[in-house]
């Protein structure tokens, strides 16, 4: 601790908010309607979020998320994350016309994908971005015994590439397109120039997340009373996904909002630290959000 900050790591993400929560549910008495939430693998399969959704059938009218940055963050752009492999035709790198560089290929591909992901963009999330998160090519030598591809090494320059793997990690700002969509118009292109599409599988699948501000006038006035002002994030196409789109997902009705202490971007960082002022605040906030939702006659 030193002054108004208190250091240790997950202290702003995301044990300040836990912290807060947890305060405030101490002090606030009865409540009906009120679910309490803590899981597992929020970053990055989002088993615990994804297991609950599929075993429980609750409806609640509001559902905060206490991740850091002392703001109603409403909306973040989709996740979408594919692997496929680009096959073309080997041959000898002296006469690449009668070959085709699958290596190439794939980067032909994910140009023309970039260039289609730009229809999609929305006014507050920004636009679509792609971001190449894997690649790898080579001369296809089989598959071993985990059924594992297995790629001629760097010695292999004599060659044509015929085989290319890629992953690719797509943040939508919209519903659409989704996984399938993008699979389509990859494998078109890839066709239309004579490679062929194999071993595709999608890992993560979700839309943008989006609450319109107009649904969240209880959550404004508490948080302008406590807070001095309402405070949106300047750009929320910057942030990466989170839960709330999954729970949105299972339940269109329910209004989703990611609100808690501590600065953001110092997750994950040396010295991590938590402002003391606004766990306080974050603290109120909460007692009065579930004052209004879960203790009313």
């Amino acid at each position: 601790m030193d002054g108004d900050k208190l250091y240790g790591l997950g202290a702003s993400d995301m044990k300040g908010g836990i912290a807060c929560l947890l305060d405030a549910l101490e002090s606030i008495g009865d409540t009906k309607g009120l679910v309490v939430l803590f899981d597992v693998d929020e970053e990055y399969q989002f088993k615990g979020m994804r297991k609950f959704v599929s075993e429980y059938d609750l409806h609640p009218k509001l559902a905060v998320f206490p991740e850091p940055g002392l703001a109603i963050r409403n909306g973040h752009r989709g996740l979408i994350e594919i692997y496929f492999q680009t096959v073309g035709k080997t041959g000898h790198a002296a006469r690449p016309s009668l070959g085709r560089n699958a290596i190439m290929g794939t980067y032909q591909v994910i140009e023309h994908l970039m260039d289609e992901l730009d229809k999609w963009t929305h006014e507050d999330l920004g636009s679509t971005s792609c971001n190449v998160a894997f690649l790898r090519g080579g001369v296809n030598r089989g598959y071993d015994e985990r059924g594992e591809l297995v790629v001629s090494g760097k010695d292999s320059g004599n060659n044509i590439p015929d085989i290319c793997e890629a992953v690719l990690d797509i943040r939508t700002a919209k519903q659409e397109p989704m996984a399938g969509d993008i699979i389509q118009m990859l494998n078109d292109f890839l066709v239309n120039q004579d490679y062929r599409m194999h071993c595709c599988s999608i890992r993560h699948n979700y839309g943008a997340f989006y609450v319109p501000k107009t649904r969240l006038g209880v959550v404004e006035k508490i948080f302008q009373e406590i807070v001095g002002s309402i405070v949106y994030p300047a750009n929320l196409g910057e942030w990466g996904f989170g839960e709330a789109k999954i729970l949105q997902q299972k339940l269109a009705d329910v209004d989703c909002v990611y609100l808690g202490p501590g600065p953001t971007g110092m997750g994950h960082k040396p010295d991590e630290f938590v402002s003391i002022n606004e766990m306080k605040k974050a603290r109120d906030i909460f007692y009065r959000l579930i004052q209004e939702y879960c203790c009313q006659p």
